[in-house]
């Protein structure tokens, strides 16, 4: 029980800047007791540190604490199947250090070597460094930190672990990186809900799963793999060798294949065409998400497409599970308001009149910083309840 009041006590102050006891207690409804004992017990290892008086209402003013960022940290690392960023993070999110490079061509072995060398760089020392925190696509089993399946980087049942722990004196945490968004939105975001769906849609599509305020892994680590659920029968064939899977329809690469499909057929119904020629692969999502804010006829076709399938997973999620929320992420949906409204849309159309109240579908509160800070909760959610 201590733990997660902990965990709640280090995330109210973090997301207030300063907070005094009475705040704490009042926001988490526990007691002052606790609160007390919670707090000399933050201090004690340097997760938190007082900082200055507070206003009064009456009586004593109180002490505020705030987070503490000069002295703890995270080293983060967030892996893609083209990029690797690297980051130093403070408790409290402050970014001290980034480094972010491209990674062509290089799968499997190659890969994971690659990583290996360019973190061992990145790190000058591990002087009052809580944990290494390392994020990426795919089935993780996260207690032992095996990535059992990638798919696209052809990483199959590597201890990456174990490995780093050959490495490094500090904790490793090795973690799917869309499980880590959710427990960032919750203890980092503005969501506070104990059933939580967060999928993110890039290159891929991925999902987090948390139930009961904790990360629902199932019984490999691969709850949550929403990209891999069936949409169309006898559909696209997916990298995971299945067919009709959702990610094959709604991912980036899907979704410009589509586009120059289109282009090639009538590309005079089209701004895409105006903007880069004959040069496709110049396409970005930014570009196809401002086409579609334009009302240009065949990006709000495709637009409306990816709705269809989008909305498709998640009225089969929401008749399973029931979530409070589904938060979207990803570069397919950022700023893509036409998306959001389009799949609410059809979800209300279509769920089953029992679940009366509206489905709750909103984009993340999070910054661009989402890897970082999903990163940075691994860790922290693991070693701040009730620091030993």
């Amino acid at each position: 029980m201590l733990n997660r009041i902990a965990s709640q006590v280090f995330h109210t102050i973090r997301l207030q800047r300063k907070a005094s006891k009475n705040l704490i207690s009042v926001q988490n409804d526990v007691s002052a007791t606790t609160v007390n004992t919670v707090v000399q017990n933050l201090l004690e290892n340097n997760f938190i540190q007082e900082d200055g008086i507070g206003h009064s209402t009456g009586g004593r003013k109180p002490l505020l604490y705030k987070v503490n960022d000069d002295i703890r940290y995270v080293i983060c690392a967030s892996l893609k199947d083209y990029t690797m960023t690297f980051a130093k993070v403070s408790l409290g999110g402050v970014v001290l250090d980034r480094k972010t490079g491209r990674v062509e061509s290089l799968t499997g072995e190659a890969y994971i070597q690659n990583f290996l060398q360019t973190l061992d760089q990145f790190i000058v020392h591990l002087d009052d460094c809580m944990a290494i925190s390392v994020i990426l696509p795919g089935v993780i089993e996260a207690d032992r930190g095996v990535v059992l399946y990638n798919a696209q980087l052809k990483i199959y049942e590597y201890p990456l672990k174990q490995s780093l722990q050959q490495l490094y004196a500090v904790p490793i945490y090795i973690e799917n990186d869309t499980n880590s968004f959710v427990t960032a939105e919750r203890y980092m975001g503005a969501l506070h809900e104990e059933n939580m769906l967060y999928v993110t849609i890039g290159d891929g599509v991925g999902g987090g799963l948390l139930v009961n305020g904790s990360i629902h892994r199932g019984q490999h680590g691969a709850a949550g793999e929403i990209g891999h659920m069936t949409v169309v029968q006898n559909g696209v064939l997916c990298s995971c060798n299945n067919r009709g899977c959702l990610e094959s329809y709604v991912s980036w690469p899907a979704i410009r294949g589509r586009i120059i499909s289109l282009l090639m057929a009538r590309r005079s119904d089209t701004c895409l065409h105006e903007w880069v020629g004959n040069q496709y692969e110049k396409i970005t999502p930014e570009m196809f998400i401002r086409a579609v804010q334009n009302n240009d006829p065949l990006s709000v076709v495709i637009n409306n497409e990816v709705a269809e399938y989008v909305a498709t997973a998640f009225i089969n999620v929401l008749h399973l599970l029931s979530p409070d929320t589904i938060v979207l992420s990803g570069k397919v949906v950022q700023g893509n308001d036409q998306l959001v409204k389009k799949v609410q849309q059809i979800v209300e159309e279509r769920k089953l009149p029992a679940l009366a109240s509206k489905t709750n579908i909103k984009l993340t509160s999070l910054s661009e910083e989402v890897e970082l800070f999903g990163a940075l909760s691994v860790a922290c959610s693991d070693q701040i309840p009730f620091a030993q």
